[in-house]
């Protein structure tokens, strides 16, 4: 029981601070002084700072993956859905700094391919079947599918990625609220669009 909650402790701590400031900057050392533990404690359970980041960004996308599929398995419509699940990424946008951006950027570009791969899986996972949703209730015009989930992965992965940000100088919230956003006014009937804004309100 003590080891699993030694471990937790670490990995809320480096989650934590791994998402707002980056990894480069921060060491194991630093992490043992401000948990008040033995840095030997901490290579109990990650060899390494690089096992730990992977481990950071593997329990990241396991909570990202669980609550998608908790969103777009409910009962509710297509558009409440699609709301949702902006707010939930634009919440998640909050959390994550320039830091780690530039650092996946600058230090680990491989890192970044592999969130990317992770973000098209979910999207075509869920999407696909969400516009199908909408376009039975009348909510989403009636487009091929396949059209309308590329523009989709197609939006997101060019404006959401650290070299449209860090060019840009916008925050990853504002690049995702304006891509969804603009989609959004986009696939939507009259009746969605309608719909769409007394959820927003």
């Amino acid at each position: 029981m003590k080891e699993n909650s030694e471990k937790e402790k670490i990995m809320l701590h480096a989650r934590e601070r791994i998402l707002k400031e980056g990894f480069y900057k921060i060491t194991m050392d630093e992490i043992a002084t401000r948990l008040r533990i033995s840095k030997k404690t901490i290579y109990k359970y990650y060899r390494s700072k690089d096992e730990l980041i992977n481990d950071v960004i593997n329990e990241h996308k396991k909570f990202i993956e669980t609550t998608i599929s908790e969103i777009f398995n409910s009962d509710s419509n297509s558009v409440e859905k699609l709301f949702q699940m902006v707010q939930f990424f634009s919440q998640l946008a909050l959390r994550i700094g320039e830091n780690l951006l530039n650092d996946m950027r600058l230090h680990k570009p491989e890192l970044w391919k592999e969130i990317d791969e992770f973000r098209k899986n979910i999207i075509l996972a869920n999407i696909f079947r969400l516009i199908e949703q909408g376009k039975k209730e009348g909510m989403i015009v009636d487009q091929p599918t396949e059209i309308l989930v590329a523009i989709y992965i197609s939006a997101i992965t060019g404006v959401v990625n650290p070299d449209f940000i860090m060019n840009n100088k916008f925050s990853i919230q504002q690049a995702f609220n304006s891509v969804f956003e603009i989609l959004m006014s986009g696939i939507f009937t009259p009746q969605g669009n309608e719909l769409y804004k007394k959820s927003n309100r």
